[in-house]
């Protein structure tokens, strides 16, 4: 008996030493992130050099003092001095006054076209077209001028006496190889004066249209 008694205690020992416990549960796994497609910020950068395109297309090169191309390219190089667009966008300014400059010339408006030079080389003062330009003004300046004054009631009329002037003038601008400058107060104005001039000369004459008032013709010989 007292071996039967050890032998269901020894039993329960073992089978209670023997019992598992529920097994721990492992940690879930993190699930990453879904991944989202996220569009690409405009660098400070690049905000400068959109405002410096936009500014040129309105033609705002170098004022007003704190909204033009000018500034915004300045901006762009004191973060990026080797920035390529900002360099080529003070290219184009420079180019662009020179141009307009040119255009001054060839007009006749010899005030203006050193205004622009002058702007010009505000924004690059070595580049290397500004001399010959400034000596281009100086000599056109120099040339002898005639200035002819048109009566406009007299144009608006179209009669024979404006036309035998307008012929007259023609005929001298073809002889002398002047430039030749038409002020005129509407474009209809200006394109009949510009055809009577091409009436009385055997070439073609060249000659720049500005409306104004009041109506005239300025001969520029080289």
């Amino acid at each position: 008996m007292r071996h039967i008694l050890f032998f269901i205690l020894a039993t329960g020992l073992l089978l209670s030493g023997c019992s598992t416990s529920p097994p721990a549960k492992e940690p879930a796994t993190q699930q990453p992130p879904a991944a989202h497609t996220q569009k690409s910020v405009p660098t400070r950068i690049d905000t400068l050099l959109t405002e410096a395109e936009r500014a040129f297309a309105r033609k705002r090169l170098t004022t007003p003092l704190d909204d033009n191309a000018y500034y915004r390219y300045l901006q762009v190089l004191s973060r990026e001095p080797e920035n390529s667009a900002a360099r080529q966008g003070i290219q184009q300014i420079v180019e662009t006054y020179l141009a307009w400059s040119i255009a001054a010339i060839e007009a006749g408006q010899y005030r203006r076209a050193t205004d622009m030079l002058n702007k010009a080389r505000s924004v690059d003062e070595l580049h290397l077209s500004i001399e010959a330009l400034e000596n281009r003004i100086e000599q056109a300046q120099m040339s002898r001028s005639d200035a002819f004054k048109l009566d406009q009631r007299a144009l608006t009329g179209r009669g024979e006496a404006v036309i035998g002037k307008l012929h007259e003038i023609g005929r001298s601008a073809e002889r002398h190889k002047a430039r030749v400058r038409i002020v005129a107060a509407t474009d209809a104005d200006g394109r009949w004066i510009y055809q009577q001039l091409n009436a009385a000369s055997l070439n073609r004459i060249r000659a720049t249209i500005e409306l104004g008032s009041p109506p005239g013709i300025l001969l520029t010989y080289p």
